[in-house]
C-alpha cells in the first residue's frame, strides 16, 4: 500500500452505522440518496464526520501533512459513496446527487462541515492554507517550431 499520501487512509474507515429503515425495496432507486444516507439524523452525520475526521487526520499526523478542512460537498461525497458499496469514488453520480437537493437538504452538511471546520481549527490552531502549485509537475522544455 502506497502511504505517501493521504487518499490511502481512507479505505481504512469503518463507522457503525443506522439501519436501512426501507430494506432495500425498488423505492430507493428513485430517491437522489442511499436511504441509509436520507435516514440519518443531524447527531448521526455529526458523529460520522467526526469519526472520519479523526481517523483521516491520524494517518495525516504519521506523514507530517495536515489536510483542509472538508466543505459541504466534499462532506457529501465521502458520505453518499460510503453508502454505495464498492463505489469509490463516484464523482459525478455523487455530484448529480448534490445538486438536485435543496438548500434545506444541504443544511446538515453545511452544519456537519462548520463542526470539522471548529474541530480543525482546535487540532491545528496554526494551520494557514497555502497551496504549492507545480510541486507535482516537471518542468517540459518547450520547443518551437517555425515554418519556413
Amino acid at each position: 500500500m502506497d502511504t505517501s499520501s493521504p487518499q490511502c487512509y481512507m479505505n481504512q474507515f469503518s463507522v457503525d452505522l443506522p439501519e436501512d429503515k426501507n430494506n432495500g425495496s425498488s423505492e430507493t432507486e428513485s430517491r437522489p440518496l442511499p436511504v441509509r444516507l436520507a435516514a440519518m439524523s443531524l447527531d448521526e452525520m455529526k458523529d460520522f464526520s467526526t469519526r472520519y475526521f479523526n481517523q483521516t487526520t491520524e494517518g495525516w499526523s504519521a506523514m507530517g501533512y495536515i489536510g483542509r478542512a472538508l466543505n459541504p460537498f466534499v462532506l457529501f461525497k465521502i458520505m453518499y459513496s460510503y453508502f454505495i458499496e464498492g463505489s469509490w469514488p463516484r464523482a459525478k453520480e455523487s455530484s448529480a446527487a448534490w445538486h438536485k437537493l435543496s438548500e434545506e437538504e444541504k443544511q446538515p452538511y453545511m452544519i456537519c462541515a462548520r463542526h470539522i471546520k471548529k474541530l480543525h481549527k482546535e487540532k491545528y490552531p496554526n494551520y494557514k492554507y497555502s497551496p504549492v502549485h507545480g510541486r507535482h509537475k516537471s518542468k517540459a522544455v518547450s520547443i518551437r517550431r517555425v515554418r519556413i
